[in-house]
């Protein structure tokens, strides 16, 4: 007989991939999120590259939408690159950070 009391508490299963939490975002289903590439990183604004490569909160950007975000319990959303109309990176607007 198998033990799957025991098997549960030893397998660690994966949680799935959250979806991108851009709120104008169609095709943001799980899978699409990825690391950002080096050249993403040279057409992000140096002062905000430390906070966006900062290895803790890794972030990850939406191959669908071009929202570069840090995934979580309540994601982050730090802006958008590349956005099929020709704006190359685009902040994000949070109320809680002043310039």
């Amino acid at each position: 007989m198998t033990d799957t009391v025991g098997l549960a508490r030893r397998t660690c299963v994966p949680m799935p991939e959250a979806r991108c939490p851009s709120w104008f975002c169609r095709g943001g289903s799980p899978g699409r999120g990825a690391e950002l590439t080096e050249d993403d990183l040279v057409r992000i604004p140096e002062r905000e590259r430390p906070w966006i490569t900062h290895a803790a909160a890794r972030s990850l950007k939406c191959s669908y939408c071009g929202c570069v975000y840090k995934p979580g319990q309540t994601p982050w959303i730090d802006g958008f690159l590349d956005d099929g109309i020709g704006n190359s990176w685009i902040a994000a607007k949070h109320d809680a950070v002043s310039d």
